[in-house]
């Protein structure tokens, strides 16, 4: 049986990679533990200790023959994703360290983020406030805007692609996960490609108008909202309504679970939930917004029980989901049937 071999694309994108090591020396430089740190489209992430310095690094391993199978664009998907990975090196982002290729996987070695995902570590220690959600929207910031300087839109914002660079309270937040981003080719290029998460997603992505990179600053407006009551500001029974919602950009700062948040706070969200995507500020922008200028005169609230509370209570859809063909399929129903048979499971 003929091994399955090396994509030319890829081999390009890996070959292209400085860092990349003669094959054969990779297993003896590496022990992959069965720890697995998380699993997607692609394949899995394990954690792997570096056997010469003891340093650990999480491995995203893909098998060739995903890219080979049923799953339109997945090679197209992870040159790209490959070629940004060797481009970004900024202390919000997860670094990308070697690159390595078989017949049968390839192995991205990337930095590990010891402290997990975002909204597992949030309470840990038991104190939470507005302070510290700002400080954690102004990382996701400054790393989006680095992004955006190298025409890297992300496309895929949302708290299970924000990660903890450590354990420690004051833990640099990582952003993650390029799979479905892109590098625009020229300043004014218009992207068309439908993808993203519900609830994160752009309204422009869902209406397939043509979108850039103002699609990253909503979906970090979703995030902050998020971050600040524990609840998305866009609520639907099923997909279609939900998209709905989105497309609206119907929603408001419930005075139950706002009204210790400051209004610096929720005009930030409101600059950047604008359905207009032209009124949403740029990510440099929006580092300068009077939030982040903010004194306060006391010790903000104790956010901590509510924000969890309702992080429990009402469930954020954390399924990443193919948007081409929900998109696709929601401008062709003629009525309102479900098209959760088109969310991805994997």
């Amino acid at each position: 049986m003929k091994k399955h071999r090396p994509s030319l694309t890829i081999s390009r994108a890996v070959a292209r990679f400085r860092s990349l090591r003669k094959p054969d020396s990779f297993e003896t430089r590496y022990t992959i533990t069965p720890h697995v740190l998380g699993s997607g489209n692609y394949g899995v992430v394990k954690r792997a200790i570096h056997n010469s310095t003891q340093k650990e690094y999480a491995i995203k391993i893909i098998p060739r023959k995903v890219l080979s199978s049923n799953k339109p664009g997945s090679e197209r998907y992870l040159k790209s994703e490959i070629e940004i990975l060797r481009q970004i090196h900024h202390p919000n982002i997860v670094s990308l360290a070697e690159i390595h290729q078989t017949d049968e996987y390839i192995y991205l070695v990337m930095g590990l983020a010891l402290g997990g995902e975002l909204y597992e570590q949030l309470f840990v220690q038991g104190h939470y406030t507005e302070r510290d959600a700002r400080r954690i929207v102004h990382q996701i910031l400054k790393g989006v805007a680095y992004l955006h300087s190298r025409d890297i839109v992300h496309r895929d914002l949302k708290p299970e692609n924000l990660l903890l660079k450590d354990n420690s309270p004051q833990a640099d937040i990582m952003i993650t996960d390029f799979g479905l981003s892109t590098i625009l080719p020229h300043e004014n290029a218009v992207l068309l490609t439908a993808c993203g998460t519900p609830g994160y997603v752009a309204p422009e992505v869902l209406v397939q108008t043509g979108y850039g990179r103002e699609v990253d600053l909503w979906s970090l407006g979703v995030i902050a909202f998020c971050l600040l009551c524990g609840y998305t500001p866009f609520w639907g029974e099923d997909n279609p309504s939900l998209f709905e919602a989105i497309k609206s950009g119907a929603y408001e700062f419930e005075e139950a679970y706002w009204y210790y948040i400051s209004p610096e706070a929720k005009q930030f969200i409101t600059r950047l939930l604008q359905v207009d995507p032209d009124r949403r500020p740029t990510a440099l922008d929006a580092l300068s917004d009077p939030w982040f200028q903010l004194e306060f005169q006391s010790t903000p609230v104790d956010l901590a029980d509510m924000v969890k509370q309702n992080m429990e209570s009402k469930k954020t859809l954390r399924k990443a989901f193919n948007v081409v063909s929900a998109a696709n399929a929601f401008q062709q129903a003629s009525s309102r049937k479900s098209i959760n048979k088109y969310i991805d499971e994997s």
